[in-house]
């Protein structure tokens, strides 16, 4: 069942204000630099941060004392299989000719948010993302598809998720503490809300993959997952300049974000195989999600591979 709302009475038992100082922990070890004043790396502003925080602070407030963070994704079952993770990134052509094999895929399936109503034309995936503070992914879960199978499937918030967004999701929540640009901010909202931190890599479709490997996951398929365009007017970045890329999975267009994300998630990717033996498989072969250390099949493929 989805959590529902605190009720009057476990509001009341939130505890006062506390008004001990934490911000210089006796255990600290502190250098000589510590006494001086300090400025920051030339260019290192982050402007997500400066123009997302207060959003989501405020979203994290209204979260906590309207819904409640009752179950998060540390109380998720391990699995034992395969993992495959969907997102429709807008090289999307080679999205539309595969998706359909989906229904053949009896593997633990991990849908983020945008491509959900996509996928349940072929099957309900058993976990959904969600992790955007602003307003306009309500869409994507405001839908009579998604509606009618709300029940049979869990959707993962952060717990900065817009609040009307998690409300209109009428089936089992569960709930993560996102990075929120500081680690003292991010402990403290830890704190505050009892959730664990997870890594997310700046975007949805690459936490997906982690939350694939902290489920137990050996082998995590990619589906729909490019990290650019097919063609430079489908760009969310008009004005900003792009990277044309040559690459083995044809021509392709990827502006700074999309980089970032990519390098990002594949730098996790890397590191899970070096470390840990787990294996990624690109299964639309599109965009710029390749390396030494992704595999490729066709989703075809994977799914009779991992049946």
């Amino acid at each position: 069942m989805p959590d529902m709302p605190l009720q009057g009475e476990n509001q009341m038992k939130r505890k006062p204000y506390n008004r001990e100082k934490y911000t210089m922990p006796a255990e600290l070890e502190l250098d000589v630099d510590d006494l001086f004043i300090q400025r920051g790396a030339s260019g290192s502003r982050d402007r997500t941060i400066t123009e997302r925080l207060p959003q989501w602070i405020e979203n994290f407030k209204v979260n906590r004392d309207t819904i409640g963070f009752k179950v998060s994704v540390a109380d998720l079952p391990k699995i034992r299989g395969s993992v495959l993770v969907v997102d429709k990134s807008f090289a999307s052509t080679k999205f539309y000719e595969q998706v359909h094999h989906l229904k053949d895929y009896n593997g633990t399936l991990i849908v983020c948010d945008r491509a959900l109503a996509y996928v349940l034309k072929h099957r309900v995936p058993e976990y959904v993302c969600q992790l955007d503070s602003s307003y306009l992914c309500q869409y994507f879960l405001d839908l009579p598809e998604v509606k009618k199978h709300m029940h049979e499937m869990t959707c993962i918030f952060a717990s900065t998720t817009h609040p009307l967004t998690v409300r209109l999701w009428n089936g089992p929540r569960v709930w993560f503490q996102p990075y929120m640009g500081s680690w003292s901010l991010t402990n403290a909202m830890m704190g505050e809300s009892g959730l664990p931190y997870m890594p997310t890599g700046g975007e949805v479709s690459t936490f997906g993959w982690l939350l694939a490997l902290n489920i137990g996951a050996k082998n995590i398929g990619l589906f729909g997952i490019t990290n650019s365009y097919d063609d430079l007017n489908e760009t969310e970045y008009p004005g900003v300049k792009h990277k044309k890329i040559e690459g083995p999975y044809g021509t392709c267009w990827a502006d700074p974000v999309y980089e970032f994300y990519a390098k990002t998630h594949l730098a996790y990717i890397k590191l899970a195989k070096e470390k840990l033996g787990i294996r990624t498989i690109n299964t639309m072969k599109a965009g710029v999600m390749y390396s030494d250390y992704v595999e490729d099949m066709s989703l075809e493929e994977f799914v009779r591979e991992f049946k």
